[in-house]
């Protein structure tokens, strides 16, 4: 069994991140992830792209920031027969051409550099998702690996009004969880996890527990299934621990919330067997024989595209 039709939706990925700083092509970059093997794995996709800076003491985050996004610009003038930009609900349609579709995010609020005025520049930019947080403080709020951590400040809050009235996406992966629940109570849009597991099948402090996984669903929001080894099993991840955090995922905040984010290019280590998004038709023939094409689409890209077209203009 398998499908002759595949399309892929994925909520994070580092390949900008790691295509620049090994100065190598979107298109071909030696990494998890490029636009060559998504065209050949999947007759459609919609693919997050993140921009991702190392905070460092006067380092300068928006410039940086502004300099991937300068070089992703250049990789889709080189390569735009392989890649179009997702800006609104209507770029959302995924499976029409082979072209991949890319949504551009931030990974981290630090972007901001603490000016509301920023989000819109960088929504002009193309971005149309910020995760609020890596692991540590910044002027949004606490992400997951504070000490004695705080929730949204009221720079978030209003920072979170604004993404909200532009069109944008509130990712809460990484939040610690006073951030995660203040957003979640803040923001009148879904919430997605991009790229968090379960910690009812893994304790590691990065995953999602119970009630926020149910929180994320009566939100109608989404969490992506992230491929790091240690969000995957204390040890010995494989894909029997994939399917097991999709089948807790799935129990608790409901089959119209769970997907993929599976952090390719971002992450050192990977289940056996799932070192490339060349290798996810695989996991699309397992769901598939366990749960149904109905289901197994919306895992693989319905839920995201959903939740997509709810918070874009």
């Amino acid at each position: 069994m398998g499908r002759d039709f595949m399309i892929l939706a994925d909520a994070h990925c580092d390949t900008i991140t790691y295509a620049m700083d090994k100065r190598e092509s979107l298109f071909n970059c030696s990494g998890h992830l490029n636009l060559k093997k998504l065209e050949s794995a999947f007759d459609g996709c919609m693919q997050f792209m993140a921009v991702w800076i190392q905070k460092s003491e006067g380092a300068p985050m928006k410039k940086l920031a502004i300099d991937a996004l300068n070089y992703f610009y250049e990789q889709k003038n080189l390569y735009a027969s392989a890649m179009r930009l997702i800006l609104n609900k209507k770029d959302a349609e995924v499976g029409l051409t082979k072209q991949v579709g890319i949504l551009l995010s931030l990974e981290g609020g630090e972007l901001l550099e603490g000016e509301l005025e920023n989000i819109s520049m960088y929504y002009e930019m193309g971005v149309r998702s910020i995760c609020l947080t890596w692991n540590g403080h910044n002027e949004l709020g606490d992400g997951v690996m504070v000490n004695n951590a705080c929730g949204l400040t009221e720079f978030g809050k209003e920072a979170i009004r604004e993404m909200n009235s532009l069109g944008m996406i509130v990712d809460v992966s990484h939040a610690s969880k006073h951030t995660f629940w203040d957003a979640v109570e803040f923001s009148t849009f879904p919430v997605i996890a991009s790229h968090s597991n379960a910690f009812a099948v893994c304790p590691h402090i990065r995953n999602l527990d119970d009630a926020q996984l149910r929180a994320i669903g009566e939100k109608r929001g989404f969490a992506g299934i992230n491929m790091y080894s240690d969000f995957i099993a204390e040890d010995g991840a494989s894909e029997y621990w994939i399917l097991k955090h999709i089948e807790h995922m799935l129990r608790v905040a409901g089959e119209d919330c769970v997907g993929l984010g599976c952090d390719f290019d971002g992450i050192e280590r990977t289940p056996e067997g799932y070192n490339s998004v060349s290798n996810l038709p695989k996991l699309y023939n397992r769901l598939e024989n366990t749960y149904g094409v109905k289901l197994a689409d919306k895992i693989f890209y319905k839920n995201l595209i959903r939740v997509v077209r709810t918070c874009l203009k």
